[in-house]
């Protein structure tokens, strides 16, 4: 027994076991408050969480503890949970056909899965996919394979008879109402026939006009008449490159494309004759050889494509139809053998022949509607025409001057060229 107020040592003492809780508990409590929680303060610009987190200012303060395992990786630090846990953005598929997705799949690319035409998109699906559909909508029009369609077109084109167009009003035009293609619509093909038909037709008006310049020089001149021979040859080029566009698997946009710069070069000859129908308005003699030289002046060596090939189409026909004007100023300046009353038939020269005197100083003149050529203004035309009236009576004094035989190049002709310096 023990005395009175006295426990065993290992009994439990339910007052002592309260009062040292009550002691840590107030420990604890004081010494946080003492501690004091800090937080710093929030700043006044939007900045990022994630470079936040991993800038090194705010890494929160760990104590190192050694340990025998190894620490982590460097990717198992740089991993995120966060980014794992983030719904992935939404992707909304773009408003048009060739929307597909592999998993969710929509009605039409189901449809056209079943069909078997070995492709998802409607976009590369074959034409024939669509024939139901434009067969309900356009029921009236005329279905045409595309490889005929386009040889009917260059057949028209180049003024061959064809199946499908015609000549009728001075204009070509389909034989053949609502014309079109299997699995397009009229609607679609229609402006294509349109465009090339309108450059069939204006390539016709360029050869009539040509046969008009050719066929009445009296009206237009020695240079008109050269002027359609030159028409007469680019029209025969051009379509000569309107059939070599056509093959045997030629479909409408390749035929388009084909004939699309020569197109322009049609339009611009169009405008340069000032083509209105079947009539035309083009100027006479000199007149004609500033309009082309005018047309070409205003495009230069900077531009490319169809421009450029039009300003070269300018100087070569340029070049040929002043072939006739050039002759006539030869033959007054004896360069080319002698002038000839009858060197211009058509009055296109701007030296008027008066038949009626014999005096050579009066028998020759400056025309008073004269049109200079580009290359030669008023002062030089007096120049020129008293050089060939001196030319004249020189010949009928000294027919057997050097000047006369300029058609030579002998040495002979050399040494008696420079005696004559000192005898006129």
């Amino acid at each position: 027994m023990l005395p009175f107020g006295r426990q065993e040592p290992n009994a439990f003492d339910k007052d002592n076991w309260q009062i040292d809780n009550d002691i840590l508990d107030r420990t604890s409590n004081l010494g946080w408050q003492e501690k004091g929680l800090t937080l710093e303060p929030l700043p006044n610009i939007p900045f990022d969480i994630l470079d936040h987190l991993d800038s090194p200012h705010h890494a929160p303060s760990i104590p190192s503890v050694s340990t025998d395992h190894s620490g982590p990786s460097q990717d198992d630090l740089s991993h995120d949970i966060w980014l794992d846990r983030s719904p992935s953005p939404t992707v909304f598929n773009t408003l048009s056909w060739d929307a597909h997705h592999t998993h969710y799949p929509s009605t039409a690319q189901i449809k056209l899965a079943q069909k078997q035409i070995g492709t998802p998109y409607l976009t590369e699906s074959p034409l024939q996919l669509f024939e139901p559909l434009v067969e309900r909508m356009d029921s009236r029009a005329t279905v045409v394979l595309e490889s005929r369609l386009a040889k009917g077109l260059v057949q028209a084109m180049v003024g061959i008879p064809s199946v499908y167009f015609g000549w009728e009003g001075q204009q070509l035009v389909p034989k053949i109402g609502h014309l079109r293609m299997i699995g397009v619509s009229h609607a679609t093909v229609e402006p294509i026939i349109h465009a090339l038909l309108l450059f069939g037709t204006r390539l016709r008006h360029l050869e009539q006009t040509a046969q008009h310049l050719q066929l009445q020089p009296e009206r237009y001149g020695l240079t008109g008449v050269a002027f359609g021979c030159c028409l007469t040859e680019l029209i025969l080029s051009i379509q000569h490159i309107i059939v070599q566009a056509l093959s045997d698997h030629a479909t409408i946009l390749s035929l388009h494309q084909s004939v699309h710069h020569v197109a322009d070069i049609v339009d611009r000859v169009y405008g340069l004759c000032r083509l209105d129908g079947s009539s035309f308005d083009l100027p006479f003699g000199a007149a004609l050889l500033n309009r082309l030289y005018q047309e070409a002046h205003q495009f230069d060596l900077v531009l490319d494509g169809s421009l450029l090939l039009y300003r070269h189409i300018c100087l070569a026909i340029l070049s040929y139809i002043s072939v006739p004007y050039l002759d006539m100023l030869s033959s007054w300046l004896h360069l080319s053998g002698s002038w000839c009353d009858d060197q211009d038939p058509w009055n296109e020269f701007f030296i008027s022949v008066d038949h009626e005197t014999t005096d050579i100083l009066e028998r020759y003149r400056i025309r008073s509607d004269a049109v200079f050529p580009y290359f030669i203004d008023a002062e030089s035309a007096t120049y020129v025409l008293r050089s060939g009236i001196s030319l004249q009576l020189l010949k009928i004094s000294r027919p057997d001057h050097p000047l006369f035989q300029l058609d030579t190049t002998s040495l002979s002709l050399r040494c008696r060229m420079k005696d004559a310096d000192y005898e006129v």
